[in-house]
């Protein structure tokens, strides 16, 4: 690594300076980014978010109403009335369409915790709501719901799905969504109460019984039987541990930190090969590249 900074120094100072190569590398990373479908995909969605409608917004599956009145009928057949419901899943697997119609049915009010700190306990002491986040159930005290509704949407499904809506197109690159949904498995596995499978649809519903989900207490039992111990970690850090892996937690534990060397590396040799012949940056090409992939 000492001899390509060493090379990447001598050719900045022996063709224009560090500014023009920092420049070339600079045009040629964003052009690399804007190859990744999920970067391309985010960036299509806010180019143009500030022209959608509700239209756009507002139209809803035939099978996700179809999921909702199954749903609201198990719920009735259990006797069950909820006030506070939880709903988790990776992203793209429809948490936010799901709860807002069952949020209608129900007369429950919707609240998602994207840009929460889930890190923390959160306020969930307000009755008559929703709640959805795709760490929901692997970070908060899960005997404070009624019911818990767990998207098992396989992976590939989901990513696929954020790149149609384009929103948070940059989740499929930047996070690794295999370890994001089997720590998410294992904190809906280790919920107390018989599991509910939704027919025709990966939705898997479990209903508080009546000594509670104990979800922590049957993790930190997991753990004993591997001799391991959980004191001292929090919920997310201990289902890491269950499954194998170091205790980890918050969004970074689920960052692919490698996902972009391909194009910061492409970038970097790209703009040593230019500056090496003394050429400029290719504006026109750089430009056109994007206007192409944004038409």
């Amino acid at each position: 690594m000492s001899s390509l900074v060493k090379s990447v120094y001598k050719t900045a100072i022996g063709k224009g300076g560090l500014s023009g190569l920092g420049l070339t590398f600079g045009l040629t990373l964003v052009k690399n980014f804007l190859r990744r479908p999920g970067l391309r995909a985010n960036s299509e969605f806010l180019v143009k978010s500030p022209f959608r409608t509700g239209e756009e917004i507002s139209s809803i599956p035939l099978t996700v109403k179809k999921n909702v009145e199954a749903i609201i009928r198990l719920f009735r057949e259990s006797g069950l009335k909820p006030a506070r419901l939880a709903v988790d899943g990776v992203p793209g697997s429809g948490k936010s369409t799901l709860a807002r119609v069952l949020g209608k049915e129900l007369g429950l009010k919707v609240v998602c915790l994207d840009h929460q700190n889930m890190d923390e306990p959160r306020d969930f002491d307000q009755k008559n709501k929703i709640y959805e986040h795709h760490r929901l159930f692997r970070t908060q005290d899960l005997d404070l719901f009624d019911a818990l509704i767990y998207l098992d949407e396989p992976v590939g499904i989901s990513q696929k799905k954020v790149l149609s809506r384009k929103r948070g197109g940059y989740l499929v690159d930047l996070m690794d969504y295999d370890l994001l949904k089997k720590i998410g498995e294992k904190a809906f596995a280790c919920a107390a109460g018989e599991e509910w499978a939704i027919p025709n649809s990966f939705i898997r519903v479990k209903i508080k019984p009546g000594g509670g989900f104990r979800d922590r207490e049957n993790i930190d039992a997991a753990l004993h039987k591997k001799g391991l111990d959980g004191t001292g970690l929090t919920k997310e850090e201990a289902l890491f541990l269950c499954l194998g892996y170091k205790a980890r937690k918050g969004f970074k534990a689920y960052l692919n930190l490698h996902a972009f060397d391909r194009e910061v590396l492409s970038a970097l040799n790209e703009s040593l090969l230019l500056s090496g012949r003394g050429r400029q940056p290719e504006w026109g090409k750089v430009y056109s590249f994007y206007r192409r992939d944004h038409s």
